[in-house]
């Protein structure tokens, strides 16, 4: 049992017969930017009330984190549990550019002001018409997805990021907690924007539970 802790996860976790997180516990994978690579393998893995199970954050051009987990007999999200990666894809993006490297569902801006573009991945982000800038194209693999949500980019220069990526294998799933990799809202004012949801692919042979599985896109104001 790991409680009332905070871990970095540098490496792998193989080998272990069960594990559980309680208390206010927090796991954060780090330097896995390929979700077929698990870092963690278990026959059991609980995730307690309070603790959460993530990973490390992104920048707007490089993928380097992700999460992937996988357990031979039973993954249990308790009431009040959490994996996720919300906001934790790739970053806002702000400024004039025509291409961001990485991000592929940012946008484009050749000129202007006041322009507003969320976030897109497997559908296009929201927009707010502005001349001179446009939404970008959905992209991704809706039946394996393994992708990062992208920022928006706004002129306000502030936003959110976008999901991130989680990949589950496990024998069975009992999730009464939360299961998500969500855009969030953006709240700074006039022009700020919101990222995508990210990628959530679970395989397993069995799912219980009255938790939630999301990857919903933020809101942002215009």
């Amino acid at each position: 049992n790991i409680a009332n802790t905070t871990i970095s996860l540098v490496g792998t976790i193989t080998g272990t017969a069960d594990i559980a997180l309680a208390g206010s516990t927090t796991l954060t994978t780090t330097n896995n930017s390929d979700v077929s690579v698990p870092q963690i393998t278990a026959d059991s893995l609980r995730i307690g009330n309070g603790s959460v199970l993530t990973h490390g954050t992104n920048s707007a051009t490089i993928n380097g984190q992700s999460l992937s987990i996988k357990i031979t007999n039973i993954l249990t999200v308790d009431e009040g549990g959490s994996i996720h990666s919300d906001s934790r894809g790739y970053a806002s993006v702000a400024g004039l550019s025509t291409t961001v490297a990485g991000a592929p569902g940012a946008g484009t801006v050749t000129s202007g002001s006041s322009y507003a573009i969320g976030g897109s991945y497997g559908g296009q982000g929201g927009w707010n018409g502005q001349a001179n800038s446009t939404r970008s194209e959905g992209y991704g693999d809706p039946y394996q997805p393994t992708d990062l949500g992208s920022g928006g980019r706004g002129s306000a220069g502030a936003g959110t990021a976008g999901g991130g990526a989680i990949r589950i294998q496990a024998g069975s799933i009992v999730n009464n907690g939360r299961i998500s990799s969500n855009g969030l809202e953006a709240t700074s004012g006039n022009y700020t924007t919101a990222g995508s949801g990210g990628s959530v692919w679970i395989t397993t042979n069995s799912l219980n539970g009255s938790g939630d599985i999301q990857t919903n896109g933020g809101s942002f104001t215009n």
